[in-house]
C-alpha cells in the first residue's frame, strides 16, 4: 500500500493523461494500467478495475474496489471521490486529477524535505543518549576504583540510579518523536 500511495500523483496524471486523449474512463483505467512509468502494483490495481468494468461491474463498485486495495485513506480516497462526483454532476475531470496529482506530490516532497531536515536533530539525539554510557565505560577502563566506589557508595548509586531512569525516559522520548507516522 506504501507503493501505491506514493505511486499515486503519477497514477493520477496517467489518468488524466489517457481521458484528455478522448478516452472513456474504462478505457482510461485500461491504458493507465498499460502505462510502463506506473509502479506493478499500480497497474495491477487499475487493471483489476479496468477488467471489473469490462466484465459488466458498476463503475462505482470498480473505483471503490480499486480505493480499498489502493490504500484506506488520502489521495485514493479523493481520486475515486472525484471521478465518481465527475460522473454525476459533470465537470472537468483531467483538471481535476492533474491538480490532485500535483497536491499528492507537494504532500510527499514536503514529507521527504522534513525527514532529510530532522535527519541532523535525530542523530544529534541519539549521539547525546549515548555519551553518558561511554563515559561509564571509560570511567571503569581509566579508574576501576573510583568506578567501584561509585557502585559502593548509597548516594553515588541512588544518582547513578536515576540518570539511568532518565536516560531511559529520554531515549523513550526520542523514539516517540523520530518514529515515522507514515506506517
Amino acid at each position: 500500500q506504501r507503493r501505491l500511495d506514493r505511486g499515486a500523483p503519477a497514477v493520477l496524471c496517467a489518468l488524466a493523461d489517457a481521458l484528455g486523449a478522448g478516452y472513456g474512463l474504462p478505457a482510461a483505467l485500461a491504458a493507465a494500467a498499460r502505462d510502463g512509468a506506473l509502479d506493478a502494483p499500480a497497474r495491477e490495481v487499475l487493471a483489476a478495475a479496468a477488467h471489473a468494468i469490462a466484465l459488466g461491474a458498476a463503475v462505482a463498485d470498480a473505483l471503490e474496489d480499486l480505493r480499498r486495495q489502493a490504500a484506506p485513506a488520502g489521495t485514493w480516497d479523493a481520486a475515486v471521490a472525484a471521478v465518481l462526483l465527475q460522473r454525476e454532476a459533470g465537470g472537468d475531470l483531467v483538471t481535476l486529477l492533474r491538480d490532485l496529482a500535483a497536491g499528492a506530490d507537494l504532500v510527499a516532497h514536503d514529507v521527504a524535505d522534513a525527514r532529510t531536515a530532522s535527519a541532523q536533530a535525530r542523530l544529534t539525539a541519539r549521539i547525546v543518549l549515548g555519551l553518558p554510557a561511554l563515559a561509564c565505560g571509560l570511567l571503569v577502563l581509566t579508574s576501576p576504583a573510583l568506578a567501584r566506589s561509585m557502585l559502593t557508595r548509597p548516594l553515588s548509586l541512588m544518582l547513578l540510579t536515576s540518570a539511568g531512569v532518565l536516560q531511559i525516559v529520554a531515549l523513550a522520548a526520542v523514539q516517540r518523536i523520530t518514529t515515522d507516522r507514515d506506517g
